[in-house]
C-alpha cells in the first residue's frame, strides 16, 4: 500500500448512492425552503417594501401640502447643533 492519502483515495472503492437519495432529499428540502421562504417573504420583504413605499409617499404628501420641493425631512450632520 502506499502512503500518500490521495493514492489511497484514488485506489479505494467509493459505492454508488441509493436510487432515490435524490428523490427523497429534494421531497424534504422543498417543504422546508417552502416554509423558509414564505415566512422571510411575510415577515423582512413584504414590511420592508411597505416602509419604503409610505416613506415615498409621505414625502410627496409633504410637498403638496406645503409646497416646498427642496425641505429636507432629516437634518443632515452639519445642520446638527
Amino acid at each position: 500500500m502506499s502512503t500518500n492519502s490521495f493514492e489511497q483515495l484514488a485506489a479505494s472503492e467509493i459505492p454508488e448512492p441509493p436510487s432515490g437519495l435524490a428523490r427523497d432529499v429534494h421531497k424534504r428540502l422543498n417543504g422546508r425552503l417552502l416554509v423558509a421562504h414564505t415566512a422571510e417573504l411575510i415577515l423582512q420583504a413584504i414590511p420592508f417594501a411597505v416602509g419604503h413605499f409610505l416613506q415615498a409617499i409621505g414625502g410627496s404628501s409633504g410637498v403638496v401640502v406645503t409646497g416646498d420641493a427642496d425641505r429636507k425631512t432629516r437634518p443632515s450632520d452639519n445642520q446638527k447643533q
